[in-house]
């Protein structure tokens, strides 16, 4: 069925027509200065405006031209469609004269262009005819966590119980793509801890029982859709809590993702991960990363000819942490799934060391079972990791004590993408890079004049 929150939190008004006179607004710069066009590409940024304004009392406008020297002559407005995705009011002095609202609305830019958008609001901001968005999202949902979030070129859904991302699917190819161990896990297995002996993961998180219920927050439109979830890692205790937040965009192959884990307590741990994708084997045949030179690497993690082929050496390839883009993909298939690198940080206040040395790394791996639908080949990022490669495991060395306040914190861009046939596409990997150069380098945007008075 399709999803609708029905609470202020998600309120669309796309409002066009005649621009209002004199009416009071807000402006927002955005500069394309990477050299690269855009098409849709969502802007996400929070605005100021005076606490009183009802949100139906909103009208978006791209400014085109300026307004002359006659008195009372207005700038030349185009209308554009935009959404309030969540409303955030100060909890200070501030509370009665403004609020803050998420904003979300799509810009097209040519290479260098600059634009500015004015948001109206006040009672001459009245309703106007629907300038309706030219992609929509569309969300369905289920018993639990269960979502189905389409963007158009891309599929997501998420695990019933622990909201964790659960498949994915490409509107081009139609292929489902997800991890169907034991009755079927989130794809996105992580952020976990290792800790004696045993990993604690999110996966474990469980909205109608048990000890580890995350706290939610969830709302969405046509054009943005975001869930929050913050909970405990540890049955029981309240020593390392995670977030992790998924935000998706209409229009867009990709599914913005920011996780933190927070010690609040001294812990003694073997390994800290993040960012770890995971697939049923057989899904993806081939593992795939762009350098700091963005050089496009590729080699086979799978071998369809050949079951039995083992793969365990893909386990020694030790690459960067803050590597621009890591991901699998299926050769014949043609689509692939995995991680831009947006933001990493590793913080605390006490202790220089908290991340083991400075250790951190990216890695591939495989693990397989008697029964080949338990079977996988995963990726992850080891912010922490006292371990090493045996033939067929690892071993533990060490334990790592994270000082109380340390946080390990990141934010992502989990891709869905096409991948070109050999024969006819050249370069294969075109897509991958006209969205990894994209999303490592956005726009730049400002509010130039908030709604304060």
């Amino acid at each position: 069925m399709r999803f609708s929150l029905g609470t202020t939190l998600c309120v669309l008004v796309l409002l066009a027509g005649v621009m209002p006179g004199h009416a009071d607004y807000a402006e927002i710069t955005v500069e394309e200065y990477a050299g690269m066009t855009r098409r849709h590409w969502p802007v996400h940024i929070g605005v100021a405006i005076p606490a009183e304004t009802p949100l139906d009392n909103l009208w978006l406008g791209r400014v085109v031209q300026e307004a002359g020297d006659s008195a009372g002559e207005e700038a030349d407005l185009t209308p554009i469609p935009f959404q309030v995705l969540t409303v955030v009011t100060p909890d200070d002095a501030w509370r009665d004269r403004l609020k803050s609202i998420d904003l979300v609305f799509p810009v097209n830019l040519k290479v260098h262009e600059s634009a500015r958008y004015r948001l109206y609001f006040g009672d001459d901001a009245t309703a106007r005819p629907h300038a309706e968005p030219e992609y929509r999202l569309t969300i369905e949902t289920g018993d639990h966590l269960i979502r189905l979030i389409d963007t158009g070129p891309a599929q997501f859904s998420f695990h019933e119980n622990s909201g964790q991302l659960f498949s994915y699917r490409s509107a081009k190819t139609k292929r489902l793509v997800d991890f169907a161990q034991f009755g079927g896990w989130p794809i996105h297995y992580t952020p976990d801890v290792r800790k004696d002996g045993a990993f604690r993961s999110v996966r474990s998180w469980d909205v109608v029982e048990g000890a580890l219920q995350p706290q939610i927050e969830e709302a969405g439109g046509p054009l943005a859709w975001r869930m929050v979830r913050v909970g405990p890692l540890l049955p029981d205790s309240d020593a390392i809590e995670v977030s992790v937040t998924y935000t998706a965009y209409a229009g867009m192959p990709f599914l913005l993702e920011s996780s933190a884990i927070r010690f609040k307590a001294n812990t003694a741990v073997e390994i800290i991960r993040n960012n770890e994708l995971v697939f049923t084997r057989g899904l993806q045949t081939h593992g795939i990363y762009l350098d700091h030179a963005m050089q496009t690497h590729t080699f086979r993690v799978y071998n369809p000819d050949d079951y039995d082929e083992r793969f365990r050496h893909i386990k020694d390839d030790i690459l960067p942490a803050d590597i621009p883009f890591i991901g699998l993909f299926h050769e014949s298939a043609g689509d692939g799934f995995g991680a831009v690198t947006l933001d990493r940080a590793v913080f605390n206040p006490r202790a220089l060391a908290a991340d083991g040395g400075g250790g951190a790394h990216y890695y591939f791996n495989e693990l397989l079972h008697k029964k080949p639908i338990d079977s996988f080949t995963y990726l992850a990022r080891a912010e922490l990791f006292n371990f090493e490669w045996g033939r067929s495991t690892w071993r533990n060395v060490a334990q790592t004590v994270v000082p109380d306040g340390s946080v390990f914190a990141e934010r992502s861009a989990f891709l869905v993408f096409n991948v070109g046939l050999e024969e006819t596409d050249d370069p294969r990997f075109a897509e991958l890079n006209h969205w990894v150069r994209r999303l490592r380098h956005p726009p730049r945007v400002r509010v130039t004049k908030d709604g304060r008075r």
